[in-house]
């Protein structure tokens, strides 16, 4: 699970980089340390990315210390030391995993739909861990799976429609960590538009494969040409995009979040080009 949310690396400083590699490095730690090997199956950019954002809004010093990585063993590399926002970013994204390989079990097949099942076995555990940690977090999620699957029952809906559930569950999750009523508008609003890229994201980078196996999606759900499915994709997103930094700035006003600008100024916009770009390949046969 790498995720869509991650940083245009040419725009950032030299010294942001390696924060940003630390605290990824640190994120991918406190998985393991609070839920066993596995779970850093769960690690992706989009929870880095909530990472940061928790200790720029909660204003947490960030230590580092170096260490060893297995897959990196002849060089101590810098890591995030352990802190809240790493700690509530893994219970929320083990939480995330868990119903995401129950939705594989559902939508795959053959060898897919085995090794799914055995991973959601092996992390019933951790589940249980996390959602106790977050019960609140727990709430939400499974409330918007419910949404999700229901939602996407209904046919010939719009993009709007059917990305509505997770943008409105990570509003949710966002406004969970409000310190003020007034930020409250902002996070919720930020965590929705945030939703509706990802989710908008995965659905166009899944089209093909979602197309053969006969799965749902929701671009297949307009009956639009592919130049069509383009246009609607890009101009969601750009109006998301721009929300989120609205909102963002409301938030962040006057404080050094560098970090995350470059990923919603830069990041977010540099990822939907590339997806757009591979999208052009997919024979049109294919829609």
């Amino acid at each position: 699970m790498f995720g869509y949310v991650l940083p245009y690396i040419p725009n950032l400083r030299v010294f942001e980089n390696e924060i940003y590699k630390a605290t990824y490095c640190g994120l991918c730690k406190q998985l393991k340390k609070e839920f066993g090997f596995l779970c850093r199956l769960s690690l992706s950019y989009d929870m880095v990315f909530l990472t940061f954002f928790l200790i720029f809004y909660l204003d947490e010093k960030m230590q580092f210390e170096k260490k060893i990585c297995k897959l990196h063993p002849f060089k101590k590399r810098l890591v995030l030391k352990e802190s809240t926002s790493l700690k509530k970013t893994a219970n929320i994204g083990t939480i995330l995993f868990n119903y995401k390989l129950k939705d594989n079990v559902k939508d795959s097949k053959h060898i897919k739909k085995m090794l799914s099942f055995i991973f959601f076995i092996l992390f019933r555990k951790s589940h249980k861990k996390a959602k106790k940690n977050e019960q609140e977090i727990e709430k939400i999620i499974f409330n918007f799976i419910k949404n999700q699957n229901q939602a996407e029952k209904e046919r010939k809906k719009s993009l709007d429609f059917y990305s509505h559930p997770t943008a409105k569950c990570l509003g949710k999750i966002f406004k969970t960590i409000s310190k003020t009523k007034k930020d409250e508008e902002n996070l919720y609003r930020t965590g929705y538009m945030l939703g509706k890229y990802i989710y908008l994201m995965d659905a166009l980078d899944d089209l093909e494969k979602d197309k053969k196996n006969n799965n749902f999606n929701p671009f297949l759900e307009e009956d639009k040409t592919k130049k069509e499915i383009i246009k609607s994709f890009n101009d969601i997103l750009n109006f998301s995009i721009a929300q989120l930094a609205e909102s963002f700035e409301e938030i962040f006003a006057n404080k050094n979040a560098d970090i995350l600008r470059n990923v919603i100024y830069f990041g977010m916009k540099s990822q939907k080009q590339k997806l757009i770009k591979n999208f052009h390949k997919i024979k049109d046969s294919v829609l």
